[in-house]
């Protein structure tokens, strides 16, 4: 979730004993990219799926998203709060938030940023499934 503030990042361990696998996390590059994004786009929660909801603020889906300063790119990130895995599917109409030349995304290509994966184009939506308290950052290119 971190990538999507934009603001400073901060490490609040001690570096000199962060896992290996930490460490990739905090020094992924295209991760990084979206956070710092010279942009400074404030991210909006685009959709949030109760369905796998235990309580009502404990166990749901959402997506948030923000506006990249790269022409037609906006970074999506999609947070698994549930206790169970979810199959995730967000229209692409979500997007409108972001603004109006996110009003009618039709096939664009989008990029899983911590695996380092295009994903290609998905024609409707998002669509992936996401281990319980999992989570997806992506980034969509028109």
């Amino acid at each position: 979730m971190y990538a999507i503030l934009s603001s400073p990042l901060f490490i609040g361990a001690d570096v000199r004993s962060l896992s290996a696998e930490a460490l990739a996390i905090y020094s992924a590059k295209e991760i990084i990219d979206v956070n710092q994004d010279p942009l400074g786009a404030p991210p909006l929660r685009l959709w949030r799926d109760v369905r796998y909801s235990q309580e009502e603020e404990s166990g749901h889906v959402e997506a948030w998203g923000k506006q990249l300063h790269a022409p037609n790119q906006c970074a999506v990130v999609i947070l698994n709060r549930a206790t169970v895995s979810a199959k995730v599917s967000m229209p692409w109409s979500r997007l409108a938030a972001l603004g109006p030349r996110w009003a009618n995304v039709v096939d664009p290509e989008v990029r899983d940023l911590r695996r380092k994966v295009s994903l290609g184009h998905m024609e409707t939506a998002i669509k992936v499934t996401l281990k319980a308290h999992a989570s997806i950052i992506l980034r969509v290119t028109l």
